[in-house]
């Protein structure tokens, strides 16, 4: 842990530069690549990552998780008791 507000700029900077010089690149993988699985563990993880609550939902009720718009929101009509988070 540290006290100081620089340490934390100065690593978002870093971070932030070493993406845009990966994304000026082509380096930065969009669909999964590099993720052991593919694709489709790609999507898995994601899912899990962003809808948690529905992830679980999903599993207990034995069903496969709803797909995902290209803006990532789920394309399915869920219950409305279920909690999303975005």
């Amino acid at each position: 842990m540290v006290q100081s507000l620089n340490v934390s700029v100065a690593a978002a900077t870093l971070l932030f530069e070493a993406l845009r010089q990966r994304e000026q690149a082509g380096l930065v993988p969009s669909h999964g690549e590099g993720v052991p699985g593919g694709e489709e563990s790609y999507r898995k993880l994601l899912f899990e990552w962003a809808y948690p609550q529905v992830a679980d939902w999903c599993r207990r009720q034995g069903r496969p998780y709803p797909p995902l718009t290209e803006e990532g929101e789920i394309a399915e009509q869920l219950p409305r008791t279920l909690k999303l988070r975005y």
